[in-house]
């Protein structure tokens, strides 16, 4: 019997020796999140963990880790086994975890700082965008069923609905309307048009058919869904807290339909359609409009620069 057992724990010791029998070990799993936005540097020579990486070592040991944000990202904290934000030593003291976490630096230029989602179950458009010294943004475009446009629920009112909205980045959709039916395509495919001015009200332009309400009461177009051409065209001026200052309709030979706005520092306000120039008091009263000839399709865009004067595309 003794002989026996002298045999077997030189066995034991031969078999470790050509890796048959593994002695135990403890592993440590690292991962980075987002995994493109940096690495964790450990103490042990050789060990590259850009990715996240997956360490066996002796237990009873300690693994020091610490985080690398690269580019525009900044290093957010760990979880896991470490927590703050500064290097951590692990104690293997068995298998362990730790995730390095990163974001991205607002403070670096082109850095992404906010993403929203507004939509439902159908086709739901962000058109156009305006943003005010404050750093509210104004969205216009269409919807349809019903649609959360963060904490404000509007309900299509007939087919493609327009909407209108402001959004604070720290108390979120202050306000949002809806037009309806909002007839916001053309031959080069959907217009909706926005301008801020000095103050901070909010110029929007497009098409419309059948009756809705700006904000000044029921307005009916003259054309419905089975005219491909909408010409029922609609300017509206809404103040910062989202009081209807005026909103003008109107319908013509033409296609009517608002292409694009701008807002100069009079707060004098410059309309473009298809085949229409036009400029506005800060009321919504004309003051002047051309109508070039020569052009195969209209105008596209507009802008007003320091002086008052109007480019047009």
């Amino acid at each position: 019997m003794r002989l026996a057992v002298i045999l077997l724990a030189a066995a034991f010791v031969d078999c470790s020796r050509t890796g048959l029998l593994v002695p135990a070990q403890a592993t440590l799993r690292i991962d980075v999140w987002p995994r493109c936005a940096g690495e964790v540097a450990t103490d042990l020579a050789g060990t590259d963990c850009a990715h996240g990486c997956l360490i066996a070592r002796p237990p009873g040991g300690i693994v020091t880790v610490t985080a690398r944000p690269e580019g525009t990202w900044v290093f957010a904290g760990w979880s896991g086994a470490c927590a703050g934000t500064g290097s951590c030593a692990i104690a293997m003291v068995g298998d362990r975890s730790v995730t390095a976490t990163f974001r991205v630096d607002p403070s670096v230029s082109g850095s992404v700082l906010e993403v929203v989602r507004f939509g439902a179950r159908h086709d739901d458009t962000g058109l156009a965008i305006a943003a005010d010294a404050a750093g509210n943004f104004y969205l216009g475009g269409v919807f349809s069923d019903v649609v959360d446009f963060g904490g404000i629920e509007l309900t299509e009112q007939n087919w493609w609905t327009g909407f209108l909205l402001k959004r604070s980045p720290a108390a979120g959709t202050l306000w949002a309307k809806a037009f309806a039916p909002l007839a916001s395509w053309s031959l080069d495919g959907p217009y909706y048009g926005i301008a801020l001015d000095a103050e901070r009200a909010v110029v929007v332009t497009g098409s419309f058919m059948g009756t809705t309400d700006f904000g000044t009461g029921p307005v009916t177009s003259h054309t419905d869904a089975a005219d491909f051409y909408p010409r029922d065209a609609f300017l509206a001026k809404y103040d910062l807290d989202g009081r209807v200052v005026f909103a003008n309709t109107w319908w013509g030979p033409w296609e009517e339909t608002g292409v694009e706005v701008a807002v100069d520092a009079a707060a004098d306000i410059v309309l473009i359609q298809p085949r229409k120039l036009a400029k506005y008091t800060p009321d919504g009263v004309q003051i002047w409009s051309r109508r070039p000839s020569g052009f195969s399709w209209g105008f596209l865009d507009v802008a007003v620069d320091a002086r008052g004067d109007v480019v047009v595309a």
